[in-house]
């Protein structure tokens, strides 16, 4: 029985420090940062010369869509615009006929 404790412990002691043992040997990577050595991981060099390549994260995903935007806005108004303005009216003038619909009801009694 106490030899398999011992055995388990050493299993569990490798796996934990198995980083560790990769650090101290130095096999760790210093061509990447730290936090994309996972993504690097399996990238084998072509005679010693190392390629690189961006990661979705070094993109510039975003930066087309604002190159252009006051054309795209302008564009998109004259498109939808009238249809938002109706709808806008529509909605705006039903809110202030409920409001002076309620007014009036509330003041019928007054008369």
């Amino acid at each position: 029985k106490n030899s398999k404790e011992t055995i388990r412990f050493d299993s569990l002691a490798k796996m934990a420090f198995k980083s560790t043992q990769k650090f101290m040997a130095g096999i760790e990577r210093h061509d990447v940062q730290p936090a994309l050595s996972s993504w690097w991981s399996k990238f084998n060099p072509v005679q010693g010369q190392v390629t690189r390549h961006l990661s979705p994260n070094e993109q510039k995903i975003m930066s087309p869509l604002f190159l252009n935007a006051p054309a795209k806005l302008a564009r998109k108004m004259r498109i939808f615009g009238p249809y938002s303005a109706a709808m806008f009216a529509y909605v705006y003038g039903t809110v202030k006929f409920c409001e002076y619909y309620t007014h009036e009801v509330e003041m019928l009694h007054r008369s």
